[in-house]
């Protein structure tokens, strides 16, 4: 299994549809935005034309004001039924909580109980204590303390969060493209710049509610009047270098990478070499 990540802009897509062709493998979709029907431009998916020449897969899954919005179990459940299925599927995506949700065993039922939203910390606590005198209690915030009591009270016995985090049997080669943090904002914004002269502004106007991805919340404020075009860009590119910076901890964090430059003029070579040297020690083991 091959894993595609990085932060916007990092030319994923391009990479992976490479990849695919050079392996002849299909690519599973890890993007939260790209999993709704109608998000096209602001999400960056790939084109009718890219979907064409290359298989994909968990695109447009569900309507963004679906009465049933799409989990991270809804991701796991098929993202794993596909890779048990597929010769060397190819993830991409820069969605960390659903790559960390593939790897990972989190038992996530697919119906939980929901706790009292009334309860606070102290209160939930001690309800947990009452279902698990053991448990090793974290610093988290309340609502992942609601999360730990729900997760007790549908009958799953753990003592602490860590032991949700059960490495899967999966062999993956995760490669991680990264922007050079002078070189983000100008690339941010030759993104934006092109996403809006393809009719993102349009794309926006044509939901009927505001959503709070990056890009279609802040143009969404811009069409109501509450902000000028320039001050939507200005936060759009904001709330993208904060969030390339945060994606890259946490994927530093979580897993062992093989970090490329983005940049780099010889990046597809240097990649295929990798795959070829990870695929044939996967062989000899």
């Amino acid at each position: 299994m091959i894993i595609i990540a990085g932060i916007t802009a990092s030319g994923k897509t391009k990479l992976a549809l490479k990849i695919a062709k050079h392996y002849q493998s299909e690519i599973i979709n890890a993007d939260s935005v790209c999993i709704y029907r109608g998000l096209n431009i602001g999400s960056a998916k790939p084109s009718l034309q890219e979907q064409t020449e290359v298989k994909h897969h968990l695109l447009d899954v569900v309507d963004f004001n679906s009465s049933k919005p799409y989990s991270i179990f809804d991701f796991q459940s098929s993202a794993r039924s596909l890779i048990n299925n597929l010769n060397l599927p190819i993830i991409v995506g820069g969605s960390a909580l659903y790559v960390r949700a593939l790897l990972y065993d989190y038992q996530l039922p697919q119906d939980l109980p929901r706790s009292e939203e009334s309860l606070d910390i102290e209160e939930l606590k001690h309800k947990i204590r009452d279902l698990n005198p053991n448990f090793a209690f974290p610093n988290a915030s309340l609502r992942r303390m609601q999360r730990y009591y729900d997760l007790l009270r549908s009958g799953i016995e753990y003592d602490s969060p860590q032991e949700l985090a059960i490495f899967q049997d999966y062999d993956p080669l995760i490669i991680y493209l990264e922007i050079p943090r002078e070189l983000q904002r100008a690339i941010f914004t030759t993104r934006l710049e092109e996403q809006l002269q393809n009719g993102f502004i349009e794309e926006v106007q044509g939901l009927p509610q505001r959503l709070n991805f990056i890009g279609y919340q802040e143009l969404y404020d811009y069409l109501a009047g509450d902000i000028d075009l320039m001050k939507a860009k200005e936060l759009i590119i904001k709330r993208s270098l904060k969030l390339a910076k945060k994606q890259k901890t946490f994927f530093v964090n979580q897993f062992k990478l093989n970090i490329f430059d983005s940049q780099d003029p010889d990046l597809e070579n240097k990649v295929l070499k990798l795959i070829d040297n990870f695929l044939i020690s996967d062989k000899v083991v």
